[in-house]
């Protein structure tokens, strides 16, 4: 805001000048100021000094002035300076590196030869020192971790004042300064910055320092805290041991700007929830299918990190369960392999006829191919080319917490031994044909049992009273009244009641070989825990019998007796 001068008009002096101005400690300020005097008046002869003094009298010392012979305050030495066209009626104050001492009263004085001095009391100046101006640090946009930027420090300066900006950081870095045209601003800039997680949170200064060459310089700081982000810093031990049983505490600590969420994971399958207590995962009571790695994974909006804990527990050697031994034909040989697994790991050997080969070993008859991955050793053996009769191949696993081993029995029969292709092809046959007479026993007394187990009779389990009976009639026993149905329907139907036929003189013998038909009907049928004694109740059926042969001849049937009782 533009202050209005002060004017004094007296016997032609006068003088035009602001009557407060402000500056910055540090800084520099201009007091405008213009002045007239009689320049007709013939006494005033000479040249013309100006002075500028404080308060409100003149002093021995002078603050600024264009007189050689004054002497000059020594605070102001250096600082204070009057314009060079004092002749041409200009009177401004040039003030450098304010110090707050500077805020006083300040009035100017002219002279011209022994009647031209005039002090121009009524009009002073009021100089008013403020606190010194702040830097500005820029930073574009959110610092991340390993990403380079350019960081700017920019402040008000003087155009003839010594001025200087400094960096202050936890590790040494330095800009490049310069300043604007008009000398009213200076920056410094730091080009390809590149901040690190560990940044995050450190103060950074950028420090001006005004007036470096004079006896109280000022210093202007300015601090930012850096906010850095990063990706997850994880930290954690890479290998457990454990025995079966033990109970397991699994710490991972996890740092990242803004805070990382930590979670655990296993075989790429969300395992665990998210962990708590600063990334811990507890594991009670482990067994050996708890063995493997279990990863901790750390994410925010930078990205995510992570890191394996591998828990292992000592086991004796066994084959692993993905991958069990086995042999093929291959290229007119045999090719073996096995994989074992253990902790601590295995040592792999074969074994082919009492010769041990282990590790990697080559040559005309045979070669073995070994590699060994954490707590698991597979190997590979090759039998090459064309041999006759069998080999014993053992493959052996062992390591300080024991052995394990399984054998293989190969056979190869060469091209043209046609005795041992017979002699195995008849052994062959035999085998079948006893594999299949087995099968046929077992299905024959299979069948048996079954028949044993239709024919029990269980009294509890008849539906039905009326029974169909064939049967032969026995020598020497008197037939029942056999009576030969005169259709299948009627042989099997249930009769009302049994009539006993009247007895012709046409009664013939019964041939006790002939076949014989006979309809027994049950009236009704007791448990035997009702009767209670011989004189019990006591059904009676009547049997008749017919020879089919007679009745086929037109013969009258024949009666070979009386009743029989059946009692049941």
């Amino acid at each position: 805001m533009p202050l209005k001068p002060s004017v004094q008009c007296n016997n032609g002096y006068s003088l035009q000048a602001p009557a407060v101005v402000f500056v910055q400690e540090g800084l520099c300020v201009v007091i405008p100021c213009n002045f007239t005097f009689p320049k007709s008046d013939p006494g005033l002869e000479g040249p013309l000094s100006g002075y500028w003094y404080a308060g409100n009298k003149v002093t021995p010392e002078a603050f600024a002035t264009n007189d050689a012979r004054k002497p000059i305050v020594p605070e102001a030495r250096g600082r204070f300076r009057l314009s060079e066209q004092v002749e041409e009626g200009d009177c401004s104050l040039f003030i450098t590196d304010a110090q707050p001492s500077d805020e006083r009263v300040y009035f100017f004085r002219m002279e011209k030869g022994q009647r031209g001095k005039y002090n121009f009391l009524n009009n002073p100046t009021s100089v008013r020192v403020t606190d010194p101006p702040t830097p500005e640090i820029r930073i574009p946009g959110q610092l991340q971790a390993g990403q380079p930027v350019n960081l700017t420090c920019t402040a008000a300066s003087c155009p003839w004042n010594a001025s200087q900006i400094a960096w202050e950081f936890s590790r040494n870095i330095s800009g490049i300064s310069s300043a604007s045209s008009d000398g009213t601003k200076m920056s410094s800039v730091v080009p390809t910055f590149v901040p690190t997680a560990a940044d995050n949170g450190q103060p950074l200064t950028c420090r001006v320092t005004y007036g470096s060459g004079f006896a109280n310089p000022v210093n202007s700081p300015q601090m930012v805290q850096l906010n850095v982000s990063s990706p997850q810093n994880l930290t954690g031990l890479s290998q457990v041991e454990a025995q079966e049983g033990d109970d397991l505490q699994l710490r991972c600590q996890a740092d990242g700007n803004p805070s990382p969420n930590v979670t655990w994971v296993r075989r790429s399958q969300s395992w665990a929830q998210q962990s708590i207590a600063g990334g811990q995962l507890k594991l009670d009571n482990v067994r050996l299918q708890d063995m493997g790695g279990y990863t901790c994974r750390a994410q925010n909006a930078m990205g995510t990190d992570e890191t394996t804990f591998q828990v292992d527990m000592a086991y004796s050697p066994k084959f692993c369960s993905q991958s069990h031994p086995s042999c093929w034909r291959e290229d007119g040989g045999f090719r073996c392999n096995c994989s074992i697994c253990s902790y601590p790991g295995p040592e792999i050997q074969w074994v082919v006829n009492e010769a041990t080969l282990e590790g990697n070993v080559s040559n005309k008859e045979m070669e073995v191919t070994s590699w060994y991955q954490a707590n698991e050793a597979t190997s590979i053996l090759h039998l090459k080319g064309s041999w006759g009769g069998r080999r014993l191949v053992l493959c052996r696993g062992n390591s300080s917490s024991g052995e394990t081993s399984m054998n293989f029995l190969l056979y190869n029969f060469e091209k043209g031994s046609q005795k041992e292709n017979i002699i195995y092809g008849v052994v062959g046959a035999l085998i079948m044909f006893v594999i299949v007479a087995v099968i046929l026993v077992a299905v024959l007394v299979f069948r048996h049992q079954k028949c044993r187990r239709v024919n029990k009779t269980d009294p509890e389990s008849f539906t039905d009273r009326s029974v169909l009976v064939f049967s032969g009639n026995p020598s020497g026993v008197k037939g029942s009244d056999v009576t030969t149905p005169p259709n299948q329907a009627e042989a099997t139907g249930v009769p009302s009641e049994l009539e006993k036929p009247e007895k012709t003189p046409d009664d013939t013998y019964v041939n006790p070989q002939d076949l014989y038909y006979a309809t027994i009907q049950f009236s009704g049928l007791k448990p035997a825990s009702e009767v209670t004694s011989e004189e019990g109740t006591t059904e009676y059926a009547e049997i008749r019998t017919r020879n089919p042969e007679t009745l086929q001849g037109g013969q009258d049937e024949r009666t070979q007796g009386g009743f029989s009782a059946l009692r049941f």
